[in-house]
C-alpha cells in the first residue's frame, strides 16, 4: 500500500519538520490505536472498537491511505449496522497489516524510527 502526503503536504505549507512530526505521531499513535481496536474487540467492546476507528481515520485520510480509510468507515459503522464476527476480524486484519505496510515505508522513506 502506498501513502500519498498531497493532502498533509498542502496543510504543512511546505514545512518539512510539520510532515516529519506528523508522520511520527502517526507512526506511534496509529499503531498503538489498532492494536487498542484488536485488544478491544477481543474483550468484545465493540462501542471501543468503533470508537478508535472513528479516532485513527482523520489520520489515514490524511496520508490519502484510501483502502485502510474504507476498512476504519466499515468498522466504526459496525455499531450501527453488525457485521458478522468473521467479517469484522478480517476487516480489523486488513487495517492492521495496511497500516504496518504504510508504516514500515514511511520509516525507510523519512529515515524515522
Amino acid at each position: 500500500m502506498k501513502y500519498d502526503l498531497t493532502r498533509l503536504e498542502a496543510l504543512a505549507e511546505g514545512d518539512k519538520d510539520f510532515i516529519e512530526k506528523v508522520l511520527k505521531v502517526f507512526i506511534l499513535e496509529v499503531t498503538a490505536d489498532i492494536q487498542k481496536m484488536q485488544d478491544a474487540f477481543k474483550a468484545d467492546e465493540l462501542l471501543e472498537t468503533s470508537k478508535l476507528a472513528h479516532k485513527i481515520k482523520p489520520n489515514l485520510i490524511l496520508l490519502g491511505l484510501d483502502k485502510a480509510t474504507e476498512l476504519c468507515v466499515s468498522i466504526e459503522k459496525n455499531r450501527l449496522t453488525p457485521v458478522p464476527v468473521a467479517i469484522l476480524t478480517k476487516q480489523l486484519n486488513d487495517l492492521q497489516a495496511s497500516v504496518a505496510e504504510v508504516v514500515e515505508i514511511l520509516k525507510t522513506d523519512f529515515s524515522l524510527v
